[in-house]
């Protein structure tokens, strides 16, 4: 209440975007958001398509992960939608031992 609001428009490529099936009405999102060095992030890039993406496919009601890339900056997102808010909980420690193995390889 009374709060200030603020808009930030930042453009990001999406280098990656894996859909197993269309997101329902009940869909919930998990976004995960890092920095690593600025400049070509091809290799974490295959990195996530090889490791992350056919694992995650796995994950209970998981629909789809983008991996989302501001190369000038060298930040990323990871956004994972799942079934509901119920499955998105299920899978929070698979998840975790995915990303886990993908931060240790690259």
């Amino acid at each position: 209440r009374g709060a200030a609001r603020e808009t930030l428009v930042e453009e990001w490529s999406i280098d990656v975007l894996h859909r197993v099936r269309p997101a329902p009405p009940t869909a919930a999102v998990r976004v995960i958001r890092t920095r690593g060095p600025a400049g070509p992030l091809d290799r974490v890039v295959d990195g996530f398509r090889s490791i992350v993406v056919p694992r995650a496919e796995h994950l209970p009601g998981f629909c789809s992960v983008s991996f989302l890339v501001d190369h000038d900056s060298g930040r990323s997102a990871i956004a994972a939608t799942y079934e509901s808010w119920q499955t998105m909980n299920r899978a929070k420690g698979q998840a975790l031992a995915i990303r886990e193995e993908f931060l240790d390889r690259m």
